[in-house]
């Protein structure tokens, strides 16, 4: 896609037939940091009411990803792999966000005890969803909870954290699990 107006105008078309926008969209590419466009897809769907897609294949970041209010969620085969295991979190904020149907990978080692250490966080979230999530590897806990209300975790697989598995905390309540 060619930069500036013909990019929206793509978009644009895009949401008018689908009810998701691909990281693809915004640059993501196997093989390399794919951060920003993961970021800017998250902001974009979820502006947008559309589901952001990771496509099948490994897509690496580096850093912490965002979704107020929006929603992120993978193909078969689809890995979102954390280069650094101190910001390897996806955060999921405001109301109706979520996260499913895709593999985490890392490379902690170490254990780690901040929010950005682990691999998904509800922080200040209401009915959110993490459903079918494989977590493979986080120096955190896999999935965690902080002052959110009425969201779903739900089928998750959860394996080799250097913390908890689940942590549900500070006056989060009504999550199913």
């Amino acid at each position: 896609c060619f930069p500036g107006a013909c990019c929206a105008f793509v978009r644009w078309i895009l949401q008018l037939v689908m009810d998701y926008i691909s990281i693809k969209s915004f640059g993501a590419k196997p093989g390399i940091d794919c951060t920003d466009a993961i970021q800017r897809a998250l902001v974009f769907g979820a502006g947008q009411g559309l589901d952001t897609v990771v496509p099948p294949g490994t897509w690496n970041y580096s850093y912490v990803l965002f979704a107020d209010g929006g929603r992120l969620r993978g193909e078969p085969g689809s890995v979102l792999h954390a280069l650094n295991p101190a910001r390897s979190a996806i955060f999921l904020s405001g109301v109706g966000s979520g996260v499913s149907s895709v593999t985490l990978t890392g490379i902690a080692t170490a254990r780690l005890t901040t929010r950005e250490s682990c691999r998904v966080v509800a922080l200040d979230a209401k009915d959110f969803s993490i459903s079918t999530v494989v977590i493979e590897n986080a120096a955190g806990a896999g999935l965690r909870a902080d002052r959110s209300t009425g969201g779903k975790i739900l089928q998750n697989t959860v394996s080799n954290t250097l913390a908890d598995s689940i942590h549900i905390t500070d006056r989060s309540s009504e999550i199913l699990v």
